[in-house]
């Protein structure tokens, strides 16, 4: 019991903080009523939205192939299909674990090299970055009169008011942490210039330029534009999946396609939060985005953030389950074929 906490702390530290976030957010409510919600809900339109969520996991499949393309390697659609499934299975467990999970995967069925892959995912999430940046800027442009109170109370306040008490410290970190960087580059920069290809050094050298030029795939893509038509299509259902499960839940049928556009938004950055899943940081969002924006009342609130994270969840479980399952089998075909070891 003791080896077994020992290897897996993180995850339970993680766990636990967002089980404590979600006891924070439920707290107080009237749970007759958050069940009588979860009764009345039409389920119908959480199975849609499930159904375009396991198209957007293919469409953004389809759109990292692109980039492993432009390393001159082509591994079929369903393997990568598969690898980023088990990469979101991964994640439920550990944060951002997946993202090193699926290029594993794929290493060992397609040896493609890990380190370029790795430099493939870090493209489409700085990708990814930017999207999200371009989509908190168009809510608060459409939505700032509803906006401009919720993000002054939770995100701008707080930021200001630790800012105000703590702005010495905050100097002395921005100006350190400037230091250490550019010292850590020079260090790293004539370590590698003086390093011998068999040394560690220039082993760890290799290893960085293979993620450079998985980072670089993205810039000389040959393909762009459908990159870019995979990159709108796959947040459009991501809109989509939102907004067609704000159906589900009678007292939300009225909230138009720019509430979605909100929800989806914040909603990305509390997954974003390196907590299993998003329990606790995606609900606490959802919840208060919905009560403070929109003057939905908690429980209606609290029971769609419950229905739509668990439907998301399930997708990932079923989904990167059967992925897991058809990637063993794959492994074990090439293994006995002498492909692979």
């Amino acid at each position: 019991m003791k080896q077994f906490f020992k290897d897996n702390y993180k995850v339970i530290l993680f766990l636990m903080l967002g089980l404590v976030i979600l006891f924070f957010v439920t707290r107080g409510q009237d749970l007759d009523k958050v069940w009588d919600e979860f009764a009345k809900a039409n389920y119908w339109w959480i199975i849609l939205s499930a159904g375009i969520s396991l198209f957007s996991h293919f469409i953004r499949a389809l759109r990292w192939r692109l980039l492993i393309q432009q390393l001159d390697y082509n591994p079929s659609v369903s393997r990568v299909f598969y690898s980023l499934m088990t990469g979101y299975l991964a994640n439920l467990f550990l944060p951002r674990i997946g993202e090193l999970s699926r290029c594993i995967a794929l290493r060992r069925t397609d040896k493609v090299p890990f380190n370029e892959l790795v430099g493939t995912v870090i493209a489409e999430r700085l990708f990814d970055v930017i999207t999200v940046m371009v989509l908190i800027g168009t809510v608060t442009i459409l939505q700032f009169s509803l906006l401009k109170s919720y993000l002054f109370k939770y995100i701008l306040n707080p930021l200001f008011a630790m800012v105000e008490n703590n702005y010495i410290l905050l100097i002395v970190l921005i100006v350190g942490g400037l230091f250490v960087f550019v010292a850590s580059v020079f260090i790293i920069k004539n370590k590698f210039r003086k390093s011998s290809s068999d040394s560690y050094v220039g082993k760890s050298k290799k290893q960085l330029l293979g993620v450079h030029n998985g980072v670089l795939s993205i810039i000389k893509m040959k393909k762009k534009w459908l990159f870019l038509f995979y990159t709108v299509l796959l947040w459009t259902l991501y809109l989509f999946m939102v907004y067609t499960a704000f159906f589900a839940i009678s007292s939300m049928g009225h909230l138009d396609i720019y509430a979605a556009l909100a929800i989806l938004a914040l909603g990305t950055i509390g997954i974003a939060v390196p907590v299993p899943g998003g329990i606790g940081t995606y609900h606490f969002v959802v919840i208060t985005c919905l009560t403070e924006l929109y003057a939905i009342s908690v429980e209606p609130a609290t029971s769609f953030a419950y229905i739509s994270h668990a439907s998301q969840m399930l997708i990932v479980i079923m989904a990167g389950g059967f992925a897991w399952f058809k990637l063993a089998m794959k492994k074990s075909e090439l293994a006995n074929n002498g492909l692979i070891n």
